[in-house]
């Protein structure tokens, strides 16, 4: 990513480009109108199983009825932040909402992806 991070999501972002299998291209915190998102690139099935295995590991830990995680592929080539098909065949474009409360909510997603 080329542009700025939202210093509210940072750390969750810093967290996934961590990972050996995942990286991301996109991410807004929302701004406290919409949901916060991370456009971001898995590595194969494995790469995706370790990504929704986390998600779901975090779901959990937080147990926070006011936080909501919708993952979609992004597989048009025209989606400005969609991966490079050629330079990197093996990877899964995904696009992570996050609908959360507030700002402590967040931070609470952040802990619970760093726990897992």
């Amino acid at each position: 990513m080329t542009g700025e991070i939202d210093e509210e999501i940072l750390p969750l972002v810093d967290l996934i480009r961590a990972h050996p299998l995942m990286t991301t291209f996109a991410s807004c915190c929302g701004h406290n109108r919409k949901p916060a998102s991370i456009d971001l690139v898995v590595k194969g099935l494995v790469g995706l199983r370790q990504f929704v295995n986390k998600l779901n590991s975090v779901d959990l830990l937080i147990s926070d009825p006011t936080v909501f995680f919708d993952a979609g592929l992004i597989w048009h080539k025209e989606v400005s932040t969609a991966c490079n098909f050629e330079r990197m065949p093996e990877w899964i474009m995904l696009s992570l909402s996050i609908e959360y409360s507030d700002i402590e909510s967040l931070k609470k997603i952040t802990e619970a992806w760093k726990s897992s």
